[in-house]
């Protein structure tokens, strides 16, 4: 699951911890490149309707690249690319 991850640039959880509650995360990257944080969002379960969940997962990511890149990170970073 963690090369998916370290792939796609995101984590999804839906109902794994708690049956009710769904997350998304993203890291952070600072100057060099290390994971310095990451950004998240969870909530209800019942919030995360497909469409919704992809309009979160891609400001997610928009927020976490424009954040790393005020941190001095100059790579590349994983743009969403919707499953469908």
């Amino acid at each position: 699951e963690f090369t998916a991850i370290r792939e796609q640039g995101y984590a999804l959880s839906q109902g794994e911890v708690f049956s009710e509650v769904a997350g998304m995360a993203t890291p952070v990257f600072n100057h060099d490149g290390s994971v310095c944080g990451s950004l998240t969002i969870a909530g209800p379960i019942q919030r995360f309707i497909e469409d919704r969940q992809e309009l979160m997962l891609a400001s997610l990511l928009e927020a976490a690249r424009n954040l790393s890149r005020l941190l001095g990170y100059t790579a590349d970073y994983p743009s969403y690319k919707s499953p469908k």
